[in-house]
């Protein structure tokens, strides 16, 4: 299968990386398809993200909630069709302060 497996996170990469265990700070988990980071690099182009990371093991981008949170609330961009898992822990979405940064990352699935 190609595509992504992506993961987001309610940190920023840097509590991200110090961390074993994000269980807590998940918000959102799917698999997209090859084109399932689009709407991520157009956040990049419009100064809303950054993308950290490059080569898919992963790719890595942080972005605000305000600024990416509603992008996925009622289903995430670029999903592999109806028949995904999507697991949106959406307590924990809305408990996300606007300014909370957060942590995509996103593994090559080829």
């Amino acid at each position: 299968m190609l595509g992504w497996s992506v993961l987001v996170v309610a940190r920023s990469p840097e509590e991200r990386d110090k961390s074993e265990d994000d269980s807590a700070y998940l918000l959102a988990k799917w698999q997209a398809q090859t084109s399932g980071l689009d709407f991520l690099n157009v956040l990049v182009r419009q100064g809303k993200a950054r993308k950290l990371l490059s080569g898919g093991y992963p790719e890595r981008y942080v972005a605000k909630a305000v600024d990416f949170l509603p992008l996925i609330s009622k289903r995430p961009p670029g999903t592999m069709g109806p028949h995904t898992e999507v697991i949106l822990h959406e307590d924990r979405i809305a408990a996300c302060a606007p300014e909370q940064l957060l942590t995509i990352d996103a593994w090559d699935l080829s």
